[in-house]
This record gives C-alpha cells, structure tokens and sequence, in this order.
C-alpha cells in the first residue's frame, strides 16, 4: 500500500521495480485504496513510488528506494512493502515559463517542458507546464533551486536560467523564466582507434 503521513492511502501512485543486476521492469498505479500489485522474477529489484506524470499532488516521496529479492527457483514467493509519502505542508514555488520572440503558441510545446525544484541533496518536486505556461510546485520548508527542464525531444530550445528560493509555508513567486531558441550545433563523427 502507499499512504500519506497521515495514514490516508493514496491513489494513483506509480509504483516501479526493477531488476538490479539485469533486465527487468514492472510498474503500477496504486487503486483507490492505495493498494498495488507488481509482478516480478528471480534476484534482487529496487522498488520505489513516483507521482503521476499526468495529475498534480501535493505530496512527495524523497526516500531511496526499498530493497527485495526473490530465489532463483519455481516456487511462488509474494513480498509486502508498504510507502509512506510526505504531504507537502503548504509551501510552494509557482511561477511561468514565457516562449522566445517569434513563437505565439503553447499548444505544441508546453507538454515537452517542466519546471524543477530541488534541494542539493536531490531531494524537492517538479512539475509540468500548463497550457499557457504557469506552474505551481508544492514542497517542502528548505531551499531550492528552481529551473526549466526541456525534453530532448523539443529541439531547438533551451534554458540556463536558475533560481534559488527558500520556502516556508508560504507560495513563492519566481517570476517568469524565458526559453531561448537554440541554433548553434556541434556535428562530428565518433570512429573506433582503427579508424
């Protein structure tokens, strides 16, 4: 099962697992009474919750994943790990991110981009753009560095811009970040020693 700090299960997890030492993978979302299910084989596999991709939360899983293994023979073996998540107590970043000169339209962009906040232990939340661009970033009391992260897959556009803010319980505006159009390159050719 997967609950929240106050003992309140929590739906639309998504559990993970993998296999450590080779090939493996199985994931869920957690029904509506935060249980879930996952199918695994023989050796070890790490296991951890991540929040949905596609829905905003206000809470947090920042722990290192959990350890289980299972016997490399036939038999059957059914292990139990329960999550506790972190609701976020009233902090949050919030700001927007604007396109470059020469572009109007989120429309076909705006699901490649995402903002970031965490702190330098790796630990914080991020979020997706809204259609128009704003974000909103529950957390933790601490200080963060906030920036734009853009999918490899959204050519020609970037950001380098980074924030530091320190959240209480509070909402903290960062303001606005602005991508920039790309259009520098680097081409080359990687060739073995023998050429």
């Amino acid at each position: 099962y997967v609950f929240d700090d106050s003992n309140n299960t929590v739906a639309e997890a998504e559990v993970v697992a993998w296999r450590e030492e080779g090939e493996g993978w199985s994931s869920f979302l957690t029904d509506s009474d935060g249980s879930f299910e996952l199918v695994a084989g023989p050796g070890k596999w790490e296991v951890t919750v991540y929040r949905p991709h596609d829905k905003k939360v206000d809470w947090i899983y920042d722990e290192a994943p959990r350890r289980i293994g299972f016997k490399k023979d036939a038999a059957k073996e059914s292990k139990t790990v329960n999550f506790t998540v972190k609701r976020a107590s009233g902090g949050k970043v919030k700001g927007r991110v604007a396109l470059p000169s020469g572009q109007n339209s989120w429309s076909d962009i705006y699901q490649y981009v995402s903002v970031d906040a965490f702190d330098h232990e790796g630990r914080g939340n991020w979020a997706d753009l809204d259609s128009n661009g704003s974000f909103e970033i529950p957390l933790q009391p601490g200080s963060y560095d906030v920036s734009v992260w853009v999918s490899p897959e959204l050519k020609g556009f970037t950001s380098t811009d980074v924030r530091f803010v320190r959240i209480g319980k509070e909402t903290v505006d960062v303001g606005e970040f602005v991508l920039a159009a790309r259009e520098s390159k680097t081409e080359g050719a990687v060739k073995t020693d023998d050429g």
